[in-house]
């Protein structure tokens, strides 16, 4: 994350003066100047809140004169005072810089370093503030013309194959040795024996198959071990199961089976579900190339305890989901340290754009639904590299939820406003 230069700035009105210091991380520090009229109306308002809260013989509750008060409550009335003071100092001040605090926790305590009712008062009044994010002018942003690839019958038919092999019937091969075409299931390991890949069933063919683990399958029966080379490394491959296929019929049972009314029904439902993922992935180019230019054209500083707070916790879930993996130590403690080095960007960037997203979402009416939130929570719960999961409280996971579906739509928005240009 950048660090943003220190800035100073005045801002006066005929009470106070207020000169605004501002750090890296969102840290402001207001140095107020209260002008003596502000002091004393300060002052003023002090004595009638002690005059309302004390009894004085002779007198109603909030009717005594002001000197009375003062000889019997004077310490109580410089106490009101002071508080009085510094809490209208830095609302007018707020007012004037438009400069706020993140939340009532960032303010640090108040330094009164002088207070008089003739010569005014000096206070200093520190906290991490809001962060100040920028108007976004999508018609700014050039998109490139990303090509939408037609939907040919070829892409319909392989489709339409793997719905077919979805459906096939497997079963095992006990009394010879793998061939081209079985289905196997395979564990691969190093010289270490740590696991470096295992999966479901896959076909021994090319396109579903790495060619040298072909060579090496091929022959093998189920349980069988061998050594072999990966990636020019010694390692031991154990083929768990074989199987033959025999693949569904391609009709209308079959279509029947999955939701349709027909086979020409399934057809025409895969060609415009192939239609849909191609429209969406036009549109998730444009979304990124939107997001890059976004983070390059506007820059703003985010709070300091939000970045801290966002990188500890996604450090302590990387690091719990590494555990469950076979690395050494060595290696653990190697990618733990890149996956440190870059966080700082990753988050910033994360930030900047929910922060982006939620003004924008105010100014053009952009909601979420209930729908929208609990179709994402599924989503997250079923990725694996989601930061939520049922160890999550509630509170996060909905905030979180809400975060990824505002700026999913926030982006589409400002894609359809943005210009497309060809190269």
């Amino acid at each position: 994350m950048e660090e943003t230069a220190k800035q100073t700035e005045t801002f006066e009105n005929d009470s106070l003066k207020v000169s605004v210091n501002q750090d890296p991380g969102c840290q402001v520090t207001f140095h107020i100047e209260v002008s003596p009229k502000g002091t004393g109306a300060a002052y003023k308002k002090a004595v009638k809140s002690v005059n309302k809260q004390v009894s004085l013989p002779g007198f109603r509750k909030g009717k005594a004169p002001d000197d009375v008060v003062l000889k019997h409550y004077k310490k109580y009335v410089d106490e009101e005072w002071q508080e009085v003071l510094l809490q209208t100092a830095f609302k007018e001040s707020m007012a004037l810089t438009q400069v706020f605090p993140l939340n009532e926790k960032s303010i640090k305590k108040p330094q009164v370093k002088k207070a008089s009712k003739d010569e005014g008062a000096q206070l200093i009044i520190q906290f991490e503030a809001s962060p100040k994010v920028p108007d976004i002018d999508p018609k700014q942003c050039s998109l490139p013309d990303i090509e939408k690839k037609p939907v040919t019958e070829e892409r319909i038919e392989n489709e339409l194959k793997r719905i077919q092999e979805s459906q096939t019937t497997w079963e095992d091969i006990s009394d010879r040795t793998v061939e081209k075409g079985d289905a196997v299931t395979i564990k691969v390991m190093d010289e270490a024996g740590k696991t470096l890949f295992e999966g479901t069933k896959v076909f021994v063919r090319e396109n579903d198959m790495e060619p040298w683990l072909i060579d090496q399958v091929i022959g093998m029966k189920p349980d069988e071990s061998k050594v072999g080379s990966y990636n020019e490394a010694p390692c031991t491959i154990h083929l768990e199961g074989a199987f033959t296929s025999t693949p569904a019929t391609l009709d209308d049972a079959l279509a029947q089976k999955i939701g349709a009314k027909d086979l020409e029904d399934l057809t025409l439902k895969v060609k415009e579900r192939l239609e849909k993922l191609e429209e969406g992935r036009v549109l998730d180019g444009k979304r990124e190339a939107l997001r890059q230019w976004i983070l390059k054209t506007y820059s703003f500083d985010i709070p300091a305890s939000m970045m801290q707070s966002e990188k500890s916790t996604r450090l302590a879930y990387f690091k719990r989901q590494l555990q469950k993996s076979e690395e050494d130590a060595k290696e653990q403690e190697a990618q733990i340290a890149a996956f440190s080095e870059r966080l700082d960007t990753e988050v910033s960037d994360d930030f900047k754009l929910y922060f982006i997203a939620q003004k924008v979402a105010e100014t053009e009416k952009i909601g979420v639904t209930k729908g929208e939130m609990m179709q994402e929570l599924t989503y997250q719960m079923m990725n694996p590299y989601s930061l939520i999961d049922r160890s999550t409280d509630a509170d996060e996971a909905h905030s979180r939820a809400y975060l990824a579906v505002l700026t999913h739509k926030v982006l589409n928005h400002l894609v359809d406003l943005a210009k497309t240009v060809s190269d």
